[in-house]
């Protein structure tokens, strides 16, 4: 299972990068810093949201396992998804944890108690996708917002300051 688990990650982190290539090619943003902001920004979004439809990502979709909540044995929840996702943000601890335990668990699978498992056909799907999304969505639009016009500020009161 640890196998599929890291080929399944592979996936999703390249297909991440690539789709965050792509938005970039697309919308061909000048000013590097903001750039950078923002491609962080949606490549953190993506990351976060990336298993919320059934426990799936596209990772492990392909890789034809999922994650499930252990009290229901029914597919986590989107927001079980996301707080268990948002421990990515301390990797080292996520990749040690995944390392030493037998199961493969990594922190968030223990913090929101859920496991991956062989994908299970007929389980019930979740129907808060969409609102979970949205609200780590507006959180990232938020973020980009205040970054953005914190930016701006400074590169205005920058000017003003060197005339």
């Amino acid at each position: 299972m640890k196998q599929k688990r890291i080929i399944a990650f592979l996936i999703d982190a390249f297909s991440i990068v690539f789709l965050t290539i792509i938005v970039r090619l697309i919308l061909n943003v000048d000013d590097a810093q903001l750039s950078l902001m923002f491609f962080s920004l949606l490549a953190s979004f993506l990351i976060i949201c990336k298993d919320c439809y059934n426990g799936n990502s596209f990772g492990k979709y392909l890789m034809k396992i999922q994650i499930i909540d252990e009290r229901k044995m029914q597919p986590a929840s989107p927001f079980k998804c996301v707080i268990r996702n948002y421990l990515y943000f301390i990797w080292i601890v996520e990749l040690i944890m995944f390392l030493c335990s037998k199961s493969g668990n990594r922190l968030g699978d223990y913090f929101t108690r859920t496991k991956v498992v062989e994908r299970v056909e007929g389980l019930r799907k979740i129907d808060k996708l969409r609102f979970t999304v949205f609200l780590v969505a507006l959180f990232f639009v938020l973020i980009y917002i205040y970054v953005y016009l914190s930016v701006s500020h400074t590169k205005t009161l920058f000017s003003l300051i060197i005339g």
